[in-house]
């Protein structure tokens, strides 16, 4: 999976890869150092998937847990701050289903179906009645109970 000048791979056992630009911690490698060969990624999880933004990636665990890293200052995080993170951090949601990033804004839908957005919302791009952002996880609302697909 690839964001803006970096990219970030599962392996079958459930290892993280990243390789790129790293300028914002998006490697999750705990320094801003550009890797130009693929590094593995410290996690006590196993990875089921990746996803990126323009600089920030999340990752879901096996048990639906997920893991955030990487430029926040929009808040696209959803760990309740703007601050850049350089190693995975849990995220508070959980019973994770899907997951999109835009380039400063993640949506998450949990196994109950509901969608929650975070990160910019400049163009109304979080779905939430405003354009103001938001640096924690604000559930959609208006949509039907279960959304079968989206994307950023």
């Amino acid at each position: 999976y690839e964001g803006d000048s970096f990219t970030a791979c599962v392996d079958y056992d459930g290892g993280l890869w990243t390789f790129g630009d790293n300028r914002y911690g998006q490697l999750g490698l705990g320094t801003n150092v550009q890797f130009d060969k693929p590094q593995k990624v410290s996690l006590m999880v196993r990875i089921l998937s990746v996803h990126c933004g323009s600089q920030h990636t999340f990752c879901i665990s096996r048990e639906a847990s997920s893991y955030v890293f990487g430029r926040n200052d929009e808040g696209q995080l959803g760990l309740g701050n703007n601050e850049t993170i350089f190693i995975p951090v849990k995220s508070p949601l959980c019973n994770i289903k899907r997951v999109s990033c835009g380039d400063y804004h993640t949506i998450v839908q949990v196994k109950s179906g509901e969608l929650f957005s975070c990160g910019s919302n400049c163009d109304g791009q979080l779905g939430i009645g405003n354009t103001e952002n938001r640096n924690d996880f604000t559930t959609i609302p208006n949509l039907p109970d279960e959304i079968s697909q989206f994307c950023c």
